[in-house]
This record gives C-alpha cells, structure tokens and sequence, in this order.
C-alpha cells in the first residue's frame, strides 16, 4: 500500500509517520520489567528506543510495559516483572 506525500505542502506526510509507527511497532517486543531506580539509564533507553505503554514508579524501581527493539531487549532479562514483586500502593487500588 502506498502513501501520496507533497514535497512542496506536506500533505501526506502525517499519513507516512504513522505507517512507520506502525510497522516499527509490530517489529518490537514486548517487556514488563521492574527496572532498579539505580538502573535509570534502562527506562532512559526504553524512552529513547522504544514505546513505553505504561510507567509505575513502585518503592522498588520503575515499573514499565514498553516494546523495545529485539536487540535491545535482551538488556532487561534480568528485572522481568511478576505481579507478586510488590502489591499496589493503597491509593492505586482505593477510591479516595
């Protein structure tokens, strides 16, 4: 499928970009990991490679649902995420 874009007006070029969005993100995997808060420069390359879905800050790190680029998932194997790590704060689970 092809995309029309105008040099001279932009016109079209909206369009392009989310082609490419979408394709760059079927090509990226999927990571839920609990990242140390000393370990900052992992969600700083998750921001800066990859499309964070979702961040927590938790007592013990970031918290992030991301796609990441295959060659760089790899780097978060070891701070994969389970749901027994720590319980919701209370006000994440309270109304008030």
């Amino acid at each position: 499928m092809s995309t029309a874009i105008s040099a001279q007006t932009g016109a079209g070029l909206s369009d392009l970009l989310e082609r490419i969005d979408a394709v760059l993100y079927r090509q990226m995997a999927p990571v839920d990991v609990l990242i140390p808060y000393e370990r900052g420069d992992l969600v700083a390359l998750a921001h800066t490679h990859g499309f964070v879905e979702n961040e927590d800050h938790l007592a013990q790190g970031v918290h992030l649902y991301a796609r990441l680029p295959v060659q760089l998932a790899g780097r978060y194997s070891d701070y994969w995420y389970t749901s027994d790590q720590e319980p919701p704060a209370p006000s994440e689970t309270s109304p008030h």
